[in-house]
């Protein structure tokens, strides 16, 4: 009983070490806007190579809604600014570059919704 024991926790043990993870290949914001909301979020690249892709739709019904993509150096690699009332989609396409990669969104009286999301 003990050698069966012992062969199942070094069977889970080598199982589990041998599972390599995964970065977060896509990251983003799907959600309502009002008045001041702001987000941000980042997203670690392991390889140059590839592309990352930026793409989704905002929908303003007042205000306005700044989006800004900053590289792994902070250097700002797409910024767009939409004024409401407006329906626009964000279809941009970037070179991959390792690093955390800065995804944000500030509202300045603002008020719809923001779907856009970062993948890899």
């Amino acid at each position: 009983m003990k050698r069966v024991f012992s062969f199942l926790i070094l069977s889970c043990i080598l199982i589990f070490a041998g599972c390599e993870k995964e970065g977060i290949s896509r990251i983003g914001f799907d959600t309502s806007i009002n008045g001041s909301s702001n987000g941000t979020t980042t997203m670690k690249v392991r390889e140059d190579s590839g592309r990352l892709t930026l793409s989704g739709t905002v929908t303003l019904t007042g205000g306005q809604l700044l989006i800004e993509l900053l590289d792994p150096d902070g250097i700002n690699a797409w910024s767009n600014s939409y004024l409401g009332p407006t329906e626009a989609t964000v279809d941009e396409f970037f070179n991959v570059v390792k690093g955390t990669w800065t995804l944000k969104y500030t509202s300045i009286d603002g008020s719809g919704s923001i779907d856009v999301h970062l993948s890899y």
